[in-house]
């Protein structure tokens, strides 16, 4: 594996465990890239052009596991692919309760 082809961080868990900690990880990581408005559009700035969305797009499938890939795979707005994995993962208590119960 190339060293460009290699996730920066730890991609996320088809189960979304470490669900926030990856949210932090692509935000920071969205701002440093200048990426930040394909998944945060500004109310009454500029839009992000298609060529920012589409490295945004491709960034983000790199960075989630191959099962959620698939899943969503229709989804070609980043600011889409982010928002329905957050209704998916944000809640905690969702994700960590079935964990939590097998223990």
């Amino acid at each position: 594996m190339t060293e460009s082809s290699r996730p920066e961080f730890e991609i996320l868990d088809n189960r979304g465990k470490e669900y926030h900690q990856w949210v932090s990880d692509v935000t920071n990581t969205f701002i440093g890239k200048r990426l930040s408005t394909t998944i945060f559009p500004p109310p009454n700035g500029p839009l992000a052009s298609d060529e920012a969305k589409a490295q945004a797009l491709m960034f983000l499938r790199h960075h989630i596991h191959p099962t959620l890939k698939k899943q969503y795979l229709k989804r070609e707005d980043p600011k889409d692919l982010w928002d329905v994995l957050k209704q998916r993962f944000n809640n905690v208590h969702d994700v960590l309760i079935p964990e939590l119960t097998a223990r």
